[in-house]
């Protein structure tokens, strides 16, 4: 006891400078990777963030009617003329800072949480912190969703009768704001964010666990490990997309029930624009925490060592270590 308390003193709990800088260098490269990786994911798919938008919002793909039309025999010209424009990259710089913020918000808050959770936590504990994570992320999700629901509607409002018409991310902001303030940016948070619950869930604990049980089943092959990261995000994508659809009505004022959007639309409207989706959410939940761990490499390379990270350290579930003691994590050999 005499011991403990010794240790205990504030003499004792002062800070080593050579802690404080060290916990200054972690807290500069975690900010900077996690620029670089959010930034980097988001850009990396916002076009198809951008086409889901589109499905959602339009109803069908923008090619559609110009396919219809020419296999119908129809006027394709005239077809493409009437057809909302579609442009990829548009809002993108709104949409991709709004993410940045998210990935930030999400890392630090998952990072948190697990510092705080005992080392023989289980790996539905990991999962559920990921998740809470995503939950605060929204905050800024949700801004980033409506930006990009509502460029698409701008965008198609001014081609109406300008044809040549373009629209900035900045035309975007001050619109939302002026329609609502600062709660126009929050509509449909309620949505997003148990979306964005299992989303993060999945990028920073079950495409991992996923991974590692398809590996283990199959002598640590990089190929099952790479299937089982794509069933999760399948898995993923599909219990979140009705939350994800009813977010986009809300956000462009059509407020509706489930059921109303399964009576007025069939099993097509709760999961409208799923396909895209899932490239969304398979691509961000693998790219970002590969761009961060790749970003910290860089970062240690120019400007010296720091502590582990969340992504450049990951642990492998227990059960997915090989009983012939082989001690090369599987989770190294198939992460992208």
């Amino acid at each position: 006891m005499s011991n403990t308390r010794a240790q205990n003193t504030p003499e004792n709990l002062q800070t080593n400078p050579s802690e404080q800088k060290s916990s200054a260098y972690n807290a500069a490269r975690s900010l900077s990777c996690g620029i670089v990786a959010g930034a980097g994911a988001s850009a990396s798919i916002y076009p198809f963030e951008a086409l889901k938008k589109y499905i959602q919002i339009n109803h069908m793909y923008p090619w559609t009617p110009v396919l219809k039309a020419y296999f119908t025999g129809s006027n394709v010209s005239a077809a493409r003329a009437n057809t909302k424009p579609f442009k990829p990259f548009g809002g993108m710089n709104g949409f991709v800072g709004c993410v940045t913020g998210i990935f930030l918000v999400q890392s630090a808050t998952n990072a948190g949480l697990k510092r705080i959770m005992p080392e023989d936590a289980s790996n539905l504990a990991k999962i559920t912190a990921g998740g809470i994570s995503g939950g605060v992320g929204a905050i800024f999700g949700t801004a980033g969703e409506n930006l990009v629901a509502h460029y698409q509607i701008m965008l198609a409002e001014r081609r109406k009768i300008n044809p040549k018409a373009t629209v900035s991310s900045t035309d975007v902001i001050l619109n939302l704001y002026r329609k609502g303030g600062l709660k126009q940016f929050l509509k449909s948070y309620e949505m997003i964010a148990p979306r964005d619950f299992c989303f993060t869930g999945c990028m920073f604990g079950g495409n991992n666990l996923a991974a590692a049980t398809a590996a283990s089943c199959f002598n640590g092959s990089p190929t099952a490990g790479f299937v089982g990261r794509i069933i999760a995000s399948l898995f993923g994508t599909a219990l979140t997309q009705p939350l994800d659809a009813r977010g986009t009505y809300t956000q462009i004022g059509e407020s509706t029930s489930f059921k109303n959007m399964f009576a007025t639309r069939g099993i097509r409207g709760l999961f409208a624009g799923y396909s895209a989706r899932f490239l969304v959410f398979a691509g961000f939940t693998n790219l970002a925490p590969v761009y961060a761990a790749k970003a910290e490499k860089a970062f240690d390379s120019l400007f010296g060592r720091g502590s582990p990270s969340l992504f450049s350290r990951r642990q492998a579930p227990s059960s997915a270590v090989p009983e012939n003691n082989n001690t090369t994590a599987p989770e190294k050999r198939f992460t992208p």
